[in-house]
């Protein structure tokens, strides 16, 4: 056994050897053909070659960098060009809204007069006749406007016919000082009056042909218009002396004061009567206090337009560069849905411009975010008198957000109290403590409520009435007092305004605060207001360019409430922001 181990341990010592000498022969072999393979090799060419794998490979590098950077120039320029198309489609899809009126009332046609217009407000004229002057016979005459010209000129300016003409005659609104005589009389045993008009026209001339077209015929006119009797000019002599003879020989013909651009002459025979002026303006302001359906209708339609216009503009603001790309915009808006006439000449204030309470220069740049449009176009002379404030960005910064919610606080406050029979001072206070409260909670006057109350101190910063009457005139003219409760100068004196609301009567309601610079130091120096004022806040607002907000809407006073004509345009903060962005 142990010798068969021996030769097989042998075995493997000799197997071990054997294996080992053919491992170095193979090693030494490999080392003979590596020297070789090193003797034979071309070093240069080998670097050569390696320099240019390297460069191709930085090429390629370079190459895959050049792509990457077009891909994400691409793709931020897609986005941009995206972003532009976008604006741009929405600013079409708005210039496109602005021209698509979408009344409800259906196409407006600012030619075809109401034929209940006349009926309608000579029954509100002969009964205020019967109310303030009972049991009297009346003769009233009104002239109408003429076409103006630029000074020095035969260049024509806008035709804005005369308000007390065009509401009696029921919507004449033609140039050429064209006569209204009406009579108010009252028949045996009635103690209610009728009242007759005649309306008297130039007959048109070959000159009028020449420049102006075809005129109208009689026939054709008195299609278009209502009144009671249509004639020419030429036919007066003919027909008064048998309508005073019908008035009992009356004596007195009523007229309007005398303005420096309605030069009004007496025709032959009403100038050997004696002229009265003191008693038919305020009669057809009484009259023009409450409006009649017919009016209301007229009403209704420019506040529809209105919000049109101010939603058009309220939309695309963002996009203009001056106030007055915003104002064109609003009138062009207006022109496409028929209203080619403005209520008046519209305030287009940006930044600190919003102080200025008539601003209607209009020219400047939109700074400091911030734009403030009152404005209103007119339908058939009824205009309409909107006001909104706001961001063109479509987003409130927080002293913006605070100013303007203190003034719709004062709004919604002044709206509840638009209720039939109430006093317009108490409409007036309900708004004014409203915006006193809102002053104080902004920290932008020191004291109490009860101390503030009584010192006129929101003067300071709303110095103007909260609201007017609204109709042919932007201010119509109203006898009463409603809309004359600006506060003096003195800081103790009350509202002094003893009008009453009425139903059909139509006023706004347009609450502001302002920051203007003059009033304001003024105000600092007054003995009496100046150590109320908290003079660091208030430079906030100054130093922002926040130069005011107003709100303002057309209500119309019902047995029920105040109906707001103008509700649709957006007005609370999250409304506006919405509607902007939307």
């Amino acid at each position: 056994m142990s010798d068969i181990m021996s030769m097989t341990v042998s075995a493997r010592h000799f197997e071990s050897e054997t294996d080992q000498e053919e491992a170095e022969e193979e090693e030494e072999m490999e080392e003979e053909e590596a020297e070789e393979l090193l003797v034979g090799k071309d070093w240069d060419a080998l670097e050569v070659e390696e320099d240019r794998k390297r460069t191709q490979q930085k090429a390629l590098w370079v190459l895959v960098g050049l792509l990457c950077l077009s891909l994400i120039t691409a793709a931020v320029i897609a986005a941009q060009q995206a972003k532009n198309a976008a604006s741009l489609s929405a600013a079409a899809a708005n210039q496109q809204a602005a021209y698509m009126c979408g009344l409800g009332a259906g196409d407006l046609h600012p030619f075809t007069i109401s034929k209940d217009l006349y009926k309608d407000i000579r029954g509100r004229v002969q009964d205020t006749f019967a109310k303030l002057h009972p049991g009297n016979n009346t003769l009233f005459f009104l002239q109408g406007a003429n076409t103006q010209t630029h000074f020095f000129s035969d260049s024509e300016l806008p035709f804005w016919q005369e308000s007390n003409f065009r509401y009696v005659s029921g919507g004449y609104e033609r140039p050429g000082a064209a006569w209204l005589v009406c009579a108010i009389s009252y028949q045996a045993n009635s103690t209610l009056p009728a009242m007759e008009c005649f309306l008297f026209v130039d007959k048109p001339s070959l000159q009028d042909a020449i420049w102006n077209g075809k005129s109208l015929t009689l026939s054709e006119l008195r299609a278009m218009y209502h009144v009671d009797h249509i004639l020419w000019k030429d036919d007066f002599d003919a027909h008064i002396p048998n309508l005073i003879e019908f008035l009992g020989n009356i004596s007195i013909v009523d007229t309007l004061d005398e303005v420096a651009n309605l030069n009004v002459v007496l025709p032959n025979p009403l100038n050997k009567l004696t002229r009265r002026m003191s008693l038919l303006r305020s009669t057809l302001g009484e009259a023009r206090g409450i409006k009649t359906a017919a009016e209301l209708f007229l009403l209704e339609q420019a506040a529809e337009v209105g919000t049109i216009a101010h939603n058009y503009i309220m939309r695309t603001s963002r996009f203009a560069k001056s106030e007055y790309q915003v104002e064109s915009a609003f009138v062009a808006a207006n022109t496409a849905c028929g209203l080619k006439q403005q209520s008046y000449l519209p305030i287009v204030g940006s930044g600190p411009r919003a102080s200025t309470l008539h601003y209607n220069t209009n020219y400047e740049p939109i700074e400091a975010d911030w734009l403030l449009v009152d404005a209103g176009g007119a339908y058939q002379g009824y205009g309409t008198d909107i006001t909104r404030t706001w961001p063109p960005s479509g987003r409130f910064s927080p002293l913006q957000r605070t100013v303007y919610e203190i003034v719709l606080e004062a709004q919604v406050a002044g709206l509840d109290a638009f209720t039939y029979n109430n006093t317009w001072v108490n409409v007036t206070t309900a708004a004014d403590h409203a915006l006193l409260r809102g002053l104080m909670d902004a920290n932008l006057v020191n004291g109490t409520f009860d101390e503030l109350k009584g010192t006129n101190i929101t003067r300071v910063f709303m110095p103007h009435s909260l609201g007017h009457h609204l109709g042919l005139d932007v201010h119509d003219f109203v006898p009463g007092g409603i809309g004359k409760c600006r506060p003096s100068e003195d800081p103790t004196e009350g509202f002094v305004c003893p009008g009453r609301l009425e139903v059909n009567m139509v006023v706004t309601c347009e609450p502001g605060v302002y920051f203007i610079p003059a009033l304001l130091q003024q105000s600092y120096d007054h003995h009496i207001l100046g150590k109320y004022l908290n003079q660091h806040e208030i430079q906030k607002y100054l130093d922002a360019g926040i130069g005011g907000v107003r709100i303002e809407d057309v209500v119309v006073v019902t047995e029920h409430g105040p109906n707001i004509l103008s509700e649709g345009i957006p007005k609370t903060v999250t409304e506006i922001e919405k509607y902007i962005n939307g």
